[in-house]
């Protein structure tokens, strides 16, 4: 089956567009929002709400704009230097309103963050996406070993940026990659993305 992932980093134009998404155009169509430190603060107490932490707002505002299907979460780049990770409370959070986390990393996200990561998957039980590049995914056999998760719950998300067009323009040495990606049929997803590094 088909998926598109689309790299989002929550941003207003963003939030705006994935609202107005009807319930087909969601169909197979899992976000992967690359959180930053920005993005994530807190609300405080209105005269018709209670103040929220980040985390829950964060979470009341993805239900609001995405509702409570599967979403990915790459929160390495919020709390770095924090004892205890944000993406603990968010996925606490998520939890408690029924919302669809998938934690995602990349093989050189900080260690802390990789630690949360495994609290969240065991906590979630939802498995976890795994950002790599190209190269990466050609080098697959070299550090499978030593990555944490079990691959059968892992969805392996090859994310080219902005080359996706050079990418595209391989043609057979891409399909070759894909076809012999080590352990190729054991992940539990496999799916090629190109994003953008504007901000």
């Amino acid at each position: 089956m088909a998926r598109y992932i689309p790299f989002l980093r929550w941003k207003r134009g963003e939030k705006i567009a994935i609202g107005n998404l009807s319930v087909s155009a969601k169909q197979n169509v899992v976000p992967l929002i690359c959180l930053a430190t920005d993005q994530y603060t807190a609300k405080a107490a209105t005269a018709t709400r209670p103040a929220m932490t980040a985390a829950e707002a964060f979470i009341d505002e993805l239900l609001a704009k995405w509702g409570a299907t599967d979403f990915y979460l790459d929160a390495s780049g919020v709390g770095q230097g924090a004892v205890h990770h944000p993406i603990i409370d968010i996925a606490a959070s998520a939890r408690a309103r029924n919302a669809r986390l998938i934690p995602a990393t990349s093989l050189t996200a900080p260690l802390q963050y990789q630690q949360a990561v495994a609290n969240v998957v065991l906590a979630n039980g939802t498995g976890v996406g795994l950002r790599v590049d190209l190269q990466d995914v050609t080098s697959a056999a070299t550090w499978i070993g030593s990555w944490p998760h079990p691959v059968a719950s892992t969805d392996l998300i090859a994310d080219f940026s902005n080359s996706m067009g050079m990418v595209a323009a391989l043609g057979a040495s891409v399909d070759h990659a894909f076809g012999n990606l080590h352990l190729g049929n054991q992940w539990r997803t496999v799916t090629m993305a190109g994003t953008s590094n504007a901000r």
